[in-house]
């Protein structure tokens, strides 16, 4: 399946964008369904320029490759990173992530931008594309409590925690998936959504949760379609999926 970094396909349109646009953006709800989200007031275009190149800078990204993502943003070009054609390039299979892989596996764009997604789980326990928790294990099992599920895209990422136990040579299964959430720069989030999908392994696939949301950028920003990420299990093995 193809990544969606942090958010499958946002749209960055940056034509029209000004201050007192951000001003009635902020002021007015989304829709009536906005009952969650991350919305900052910034007093003029730079301050909210700038917030995003914080965010490239936590996750890493070069001061020139920062300057020509805001440049582009500023001529109102979307990043490679939210452009449906350029993420439908990913091959499939790139973001499985299996024993012996890092925690954090990322797909570096032309243009500097990136999708990467994290499954952290304790560093007893091998399998990095969860993260987080506490693992204990017995005969025949291994279980994990409090792995963080994320997918980024540096300006917004949607995640959530979850308990799962792997069986040998069983059926392995998600006991909990909780705490969901979601992060957006100079934006808002609404209808974020968590489902345990299937609870066990079975012969029609993995035990498998699902968070998604709705994200939307402020004023001239853009939007995006529904962003999700998916943690399945199966096989004594765990793996994350996104749009």
């Amino acid at each position: 399946m193809k990544k969606v970094f942090a958010l499958s396909s946002i749209f960055i349109l940056i034509a029209g964008f000004n201050l007192s646009n951000i001003n009635r953006s902020f002021a007015e709800p989304l829709n009536k369904d906005v009952s969650i989200h991350n919305v900052k007031k910034y007093n003029s275009q730079e301050n909210l320029f700038e917030e995003i190149r914080l965010e490239l800078e936590k996750n890493n990204i070069s001061k020139d490759i920062q300057n020509s993502l805001i440049d582009k943003l500023k001529r109102g070009e979307q990043w490679d990173s939210m452009n449906p054609q350029k993420i439908s390039q990913i091959p499939d299979g790139y973001f499985k992530i299996t024993e012996g892989v890092t925690k954090t596996k990322r797909y570096t764009f032309e243009d500097g931008s990136f999708i990467e997604q994290v499954v952290d789980v304790p560093i007893a326990h091998q399998l990095r594309s969860v993260s987080g928790g506490s693992v204990s294990n017995g005969t025949g099992y291994h279980s994990v409590k409090g792995a963080k599920v994320v997918v980024s895209r540096g300006i917004c990422s949607v995640g959530f925690f979850a308990d799962y136990t792997i069986n040998n040579r069983a059926n392995d299964r998600i006991d909990k998936v909780y705490d969901e959430f979601a992060k957006v720069i100079a934006g808002s989030y609404s209808n974020l959504e968590l489902e345990l999908i299937s609870n066990e392994e079975s012969a029609n696939g993995p035990a498998e949760a699902k968070v998604s949301a709705d994200i939307t950028y402020v004023a001239g920003i853009g939007a995006s379609n529904r962003e999700w990420i998916k943690l399945l299990v199966g096989d004594d093995k765990v793996w994350t999926s996104e749009n």
